[in-house]
């Protein structure tokens, strides 16, 4: 029997976890989060349990946020575990009880806090932190093959500032489609009622805009594929308030004109009709359609609605299968956030959550799994396989030790052999890669 760890935003806490075997170690760092629907703090992404296991004794710490850093003292009872401290200010000895399971990385249960009973609650054990610790290849001294940073490239018209932005691809003529949205920032709705262009194609050697278009056909633009006929495909990620943008697939021309749409607008869901979040898409030689669907598996605990699988169309857009589901076992996503072809027809998938990549072949075969490229955001893989995997996520909650910027390597193996590190002046790293040149 093994341990548990609580914290639910400030208040003392009680652990229970069943007997998960005698291997198992869960010493290290954990996140915490809740279901906010059931009246518990949402996420908990900056909740941190730290947790030293000796036999049957556990001492460790726990801090919300920046807040100050508590001790914990807890105790194997029969089946059982606890922990406890007293919560917030002195004297309060509030007690919270966890009930749940360990798998892996993953903790889950429910939790009682006094007279409330019932609230699902997850934690997961930060990777690098415990016995199963990976460390990153980007902390020793790579070479880095693009020191040059180009400032400003890319500017929009006048009176226009970019927003965020996620996606870029390269189109047959060589010059640069990506999407801006809309000049916001928030990860919310932005574009819906915009007047503004979010679909651009820029100059590859100059970056002037050499046509837009698109204003208020999306909600939340997320992955951008450009296919063999100039075609651009763009995944929108959220759905409007009033359900009629959103959660879809589109298919456009390249001056902008819709040729196929995929999944209902505004209507987020889980069969072969609809999408939940779709993240990314990608077209096969062949013209078979790959869609990475889900972008809230990797929450602690998941929505109840939420997706995280491949949906696979024929070319007209007809479904064929779909594969996936939350967890971290092989086959498994906690957000698969993008995707890729090798020279061999293999589709690696960037499982964001489970800081991996994930290798099939195009029927959902689990082939292999990679650890060495850290918590990928976007990849790109050239005609040579040469990979280039973007980290824009990892930092002391959901990554630690792991450094953003952009690993390379061979698609034909875990190893990365060189880095380019995020230039120091911006806040956060890119999330969206692809290589000017040979191969694209």
């Amino acid at each position: 029997m093994r341990t548990l760890l609580v914290l639910i935003a400030g208040v003392a806490v009680l652990v229970a976890a069943h007997d998960v075997g005698a291997q198992q170690d869960i010493s290290g760092q954990w996140r915490l989060g809740a279901r906010s629907d059931e009246g518990l703090p949402p996420f908990g992404m900056n909740s941190v349990v730290a947790l030293v296991q000796e036999g049957q004794s556990l001492t460790g710490t726990f801090r919300i946020g920046r807040g100050p850093t508590n001790s914990m003292t807890g105790s194997l009872v029969g089946a059982n575990i606890r922990l406890q401290w007293n919560a917030g200010d002195p004297g309060d000895q509030t007690i919270v009880v966890f009930t749940g399971t360990v798998a892996e990385r993953l903790m889950t249960g429910s939790v009682e806090v006094g007279s409330y009973t019932g609230g699902a609650w997850a934690a997961e054990r930060m990777p690098g932190t415990g016995g199963d610790a990976v460390p990153d290849p980007a902390a020793t001294d790579l070479h880095n093959p693009n020191p040059t940073v180009i400032m400003a490239w890319g500017q929009l018209p006048e009176g226009r500032a970019w927003g965020t932005s996620a996606g870029v691809d390269i189109g047959p003529d060589g010059h640069i489609w990506t999407y801006d949205r809309c000049g916001q920032t928030a990860f919310a709705d932005v574009c819906s009622t915009s007047t503004v262009d979010p679909i651009l194609k820029l100059d590859r050697m100059t970056g002037e805009v050499l046509a837009s278009w698109g204003a208020g056909m999306f909600a939340f633009p997320h992955g951008i594929h450009v296919d063999g006929d100039g075609n651009v495909w763009i995944t929108d990620s959220m759905g409007n308030e009033a359900g009629t943008v959103g959660h879809q697939v589109i298919k456009f021309s390249p001056e902008g004109e819709i040729l196929m749409t995929l999944g209902r607008a505004g209507v987020a869901g889980s069969g072969a009709d609809a999408f939940n979040e779709p993240n990314d898409v990608i077209t096969a030689p062949n013209g078979d359609i790959f869609v990475a669907d889900g972008h809230s598996g990797h929450l602690l605990p998941p929505p109840r609605d939420a997706t995280a699988r491949i949906m696979k169309f024929t070319r007209d857009g007809t479904f064929v299968r779909e594969w996936g589901g939350i967890g971290s076992a092989p086959g498994e996503f906690r957000t698969p956030h993008a995707l890729a072809f090798d020279s061999q027809g293999r589709l690696f998938v960037a499982d964001r959550g489970n800081n991996r990549l994930q290798i099939f072949d195009q029927d959902g075969n689990f082939i292999d799994s990679y650890e060495q490229f850290s918590r990928v955001s976007d990849l790109f893989i050239d005609a040579d396989d040469t990979l280039y995997a973007i980290d824009s996520e990892s930092n002391a909650i959901f990554n630690p030790g792991w450094l953003n910027g952009i690993r390379i390597g061979n698609a034909a193996e875990d190893r990365v052999t060189a880095f380019i590190p995020p230039h120091p002046w911006v806040g956060q790293f890119a999330s969206g890669c692809r290589r000017r040149g040979r191969g694209r």
